[in-house]
């Protein structure tokens, strides 16, 4: 467990470093910079349509990628044919996709062109960017496999903002046009692409040649098998996590979307960690189911229930307790307030994410992948059914209601068939003292008198909820993990 304490905290502060960036650019570079709300919809909604197709085209390779590495990882040669396997296995599944893309466009434009009928001359941007994020998604989980996450967590989460920064400082200063900034996009994105293959050269594992003889008949099976799965766990969990930011821009407009976007990633802010997490846990489960060591994914499993609940509750309290002084600091914030309502709902949707662990690791690597599969195909087409009615009926607030309502149904039915089948779950006493702890400070950061400067508020207001929540965590002695972690920081601090 300790080079997973160890890359998951490296990972976590890169990853708090990018939503620094994420926060500067979507809370006040996006509002600022661009010249009203539908060219921040347009901006968002290609980008989110391209994420949401990703795993159509890739046809589930980086999970299978994931799933399968225990099978090659003592032969670095091996290793290395793995990797060109798949790539060129990308290259293929997309051409595929684009074939299919082709056949199917005019309806998507139909149903898109409706209310925001300035995306429809941008479908080739979506399509390069689809392409890109294939195979920078399939070289991601080469690395989360060897266990190196730290640097492609970095390119993901900080350059990438970074770049996103630059090219968006270029078009208010009319370097570029909307043309040229949706190019840009391409081109940012196709940078950190090429750093990723010059980090994996650097480390010796890219090769040229290809050996298909170490996929046998039985083997190639399996791979095809799960890859049909996975195609549809990865697509049904990316229409959960983004279909609602295009319904929004279908059903509502690129306004409201911008809206929806932005209180949707102050949200989404909470789930951080979680990424993190299961990049480094992944494949230590597989190895564990691999080894039939249940009690150790158990382990596991209960350990990053309550890791990610302890940090995900603070996040999420910190959110609401300075929501208003948030929103003041937005540029035209005026034209943002609407939703508010959106952030507290989403935000209880990803606490009950990050309290249920890595449940969904623990199925997808596990011989029963196919009831994951299952369970998020039928959440999906739940999830749109309800968006295509609360949107409409209930504006903002019921795209939020319909991701609360399918995430809570979604992971009840995991926690139920884990423990069913593998006699586990992720709970413990511990679990209710932090849910209470963070219930008590929430109500304690509310009595704090209210500060004119947003800015002081939101200092004063965190740093008191910090100290109080961080001070109660550590001598309740919740998370062992917590504990160590604290004592070997501050070990090294001489005072």
């Amino acid at each position: 467990m300790g080079v997973v304490i160890r890359q998951s905290f490296i990972s976590s502060a890169l990853t708090f470093a990018g939503a620094v960036v994420g926060f500067f650019n979507v809370l006040w570079l996006y509002p600022k910079f661009f010249n009203n709300l539908e060219e921040i919809g347009l901006f968002r909604v290609i980008t989110d349509t391209a994420i949401l197709l990703v795993p159509f085209a890739q046809m589930g390779l980086s999970t299978t990628l994931v799933k399968f590495f225990p099978h090659f990882k003592n032969n670095p040669e091996k290793v290395r044919t793995v990797l060109n396997t798949f790539l060129l296995g990308g290259i293929i599944s997309f051409l595929f996709f684009y074939l299919l893309f082709t056949l199917f466009q005019e309806p998507f434009q139909r149903y898109i062109g409706n209310n925001s009928p300035e995306v429809i001359p941008y479908l080739k941007i979506v399509l390069a960017l689809i392409f890109i994020l294939t195979i920078t998604g399939i070289l991601e989980a080469y690395s989360r496999s060897l266990l190196k996450i730290i640097v492609p967590n970095f390119l993901k989460e900080v350059l990438l903002r970074l770049l996103l920064s630059l090219i968006v400082s270029l078009y208010f200063y009319e370097y570029l046009d909307m043309d040229g900034l949706l190019i840009g996009l391409v081109v940012v994105h196709a940078a950190v692409l090429i750093i990723l293959f010059i980090y994996l050269a650097f480390l010796k594992q890219l090769s040229l040649s290809f050996d298909f003889k170490i996929f046998n008949k039985g083997l190639v099976k399996n791979l095809a098998q799960f890859s049909l799965f996975a195609i549809l766990s990865s697509g049904s969990g990316l229409i959960v996590m983004k279909i609602d930011s295009i319904m929004v821009a279908a059903l509502l407009g690129l306004d409201q979307n911008a809206i929806y976007t932005l209180a949707f990633f102050m949200a989404t802010v909470i789930e951080m960690p979680r990424r993190a997490v299961s990049q480094i846990m992944s494949p230590l489960v597989s190895t564990n189911f691999k080894q039939e060591k249940i009690h150790e994914v158990g382990s596991l499993y209960r350990k990053s229930s309550i890791n990610l609940l302890i940090i995900g509750l603070l996040i999420f309290i910190g959110i609401i307790s300075n929501l208003d002084s948030l929103y003041y600091l937005i540029p035209k914030w005026q034209e943002f307030a609407p939703g508010k309502t959106v952030v507290i709902i989403i935000g209880i949707a990803k606490i009950i994410d990050m309290i249920t662990g890595i449940n969904s690791e623990i199925i997808i690597m596990s011989k029963y992948y196919k009831f994951n599969i299952l369970a998020i195909t039928l959440l999906a087409i739940f999830i749109i059914t309800t968006n295509n009615y609360l949107i409409p009926a209930y504006g903002l607030v019921g795209a939020a209601m319909a991701s609360l309502v399918s995430l809570f149904i979604f992971n009840l039915s995991k926690l139920l068939f884990i423990k069913i089948k593998f006699g586990i779950q992720p709970f413990t006493a511990n679990t209710i003292k932090v849910l209470i702890l963070g219930a008590g400070v929430y109500f304690l950061a509310q009595a704090i008198p209210r500060n004119s400067n947003p800015i002081a508020d939101i200092c004063i207001r965190s740093a008191a909820i910090t100290l109080v929540y961080g001070f109660a965590i550590l001598k309740l002695n919740i998370s062992a993990e917590v504990n160590k972690l604290y004592k070997q920081i501050f070990s090294k601090i001489n005072f």
